[in-house]
């Protein structure tokens, strides 16, 4: 009897408790979606970090990704920034950090440049990306802010730096501007006439400009065209100028296009000085600017070129030296994190030294890192006499 009880209990508990399952399964289940979310935000968030060693938690595997020019006409820039990062990974002494390097193509802009980039970075666990060339640096920023990447971007364009994700390694666009307007009033040119290529790298040059001419100077801008790359045709533009009596002007433009419009306002009998911003010194550069003056990056140190050019045949680009410098950086940067946390868990606690021990001399001369993520060297003014160039 006693036995018959307990079990006519159990069997009303059973089915009391089946009668609640449905109510149960209703509250578990937002709970258990909040609960599997959670999970794939930590995965996601954490895919990209600095992977240390299961044995030895002060080993470190960095996977750098550059995505740049490395098969077109630019493919230099491309095998540069490799080239300089290989270089300066084989002088380290530690082997507790080791470095990996994957390069991805620049893609034209209609080819779904961002999906493939962000593949890229899944495909090989990327945590370092490095930009080059134009405009990657704007598709990659915001990527690079999603994945919690550290992201270097070789360009001047400001916009594309954050001090937290994202960072320009080259003397930002104000910079430029600033050093070529003292120039101008140095040089005591009074009307200045502004020629620009339409693409961002260029007409953002030249709002800097203009933007600086109007907060410094008493320069008036005697005369402002636009036209489209790819463009062989000047005798309109050199004709709509002609009147214009500018003292000097600044095209901002490749050297190739600059060479164009020189030789027609030559063609047009218009002997006016020209001068520019220009992103590297190229054969085509010292031709154009043969006995007149531009503004460039700082000139790399003498021993990092003859370094490079026994190491790989070729004299390098400036891309190759702010590559070597972020390098250092990003190495130091790592090493410290590792010092003061054990291992360096995230991206965020490599910044944050990055930030401490940026400012100082490296290849590409004096390095400031201000709060917006912009590591830049001193521009400088330059001329070419007798096709070899001098810093003023």
């Amino acid at each position: 009897m006693y036995f018959f009880i307990i079990h006519c209990r159990m069997f009303l508990r059973f089915n009391t408790w089946k009668k609640k399952m449905p109510y149960f399964y209703t509250r578990l289940a937002p709970l258990f979606f909040v609960f599997v979310i959670a999970l794939i935000f930590i995965n996601f968030s954490y895919a990209h970090e600095f992977q240390t060693d299961s044995k030895n938690k002060h080993k470190v595997d960095v996977h750098i990704g550059i995505y740049a020019p490395f098969s077109s006409h630019s493919a230099f820039i491309g095998r540069n920034i490799l080239a300089a990062m290989e270089m300066g990974s084989e002088r380290l002494q530690s082997s507790d950090i080791h470095y990996s390097f994957y390069t991805l193509d620049q893609l034209p802009k209609n080819k779904n440049a961002g999906l493939v980039l962000q593949k890229f970075i899944d495909t090989h666990h990327i945590n370092v990306l490095v930009t080059g060339g134009k405009e990657t640096g704007l598709i990659a920023a915001p990527i690079a802010k999603k994945n919690n990447l550290i992201h270097f971007s070789l360009t001047n364009n400001t916009e594309v730096a954050d001090g937290r994700n994202n960072f320009i390694v080259w003397s930002p666009a104000y910079d430029q501007a600033k050093v070529l307007v003292n120039e101008l009033k140095r040089q005591q040119v009074h009307h200045l006439g502004i020629i620009t290529a339409n693409q961002p790298s260029s007409t953002a040059l030249t709002h800097s400009v203009i933007k600086q001419l109007q907060s410094d100077s008493h320069i008036d801008v005697a005369a402002s065209e636009y036209f489209e790359p790819g463009n062989k045709d000047f005798s309109r533009l050199t004709n709509r100028i002609k009147r214009k009596n500018a003292d000097m002007y600044l095209v901002m433009a490749s050297p190739e296009d600059i060479k164009l419009i020189q030789e027609q306002m030559e063609a047009d009998k218009q002997h006016v000085p020209i001068t520019s911003i220009v992103e590297r010194a190229t054969p085509e550069v010292v031709k154009v600017f043969e006995g007149q003056w531009y503004v460039d990056s700082h000139e790399m140190q003498p021993d990092f070129i003859n370094e490079f050019k026994q190491n790989y045949l070729n004299y390098p680009v400036t891309e190759a030296g702010y590559a070597f410098d972020l390098f250092q950086l990003l190495n130091k940067s790592i090493v410290m994190a590792i010092r003061t946390q054990g291992s360096p868990t995230t991206s965020q606690e490599v910044v944050h030294q990055l930030h401490d021990i940026a400012n100082g001399t490296g290849v590409m001369g004096t390095m400031v890192l201000d709060s917006k993520g912009s590591l830049f060297t001193k521009s400088e003014v330059k001329t070419v006499k007798n096709g070899e160039i001098h810093t003023v």
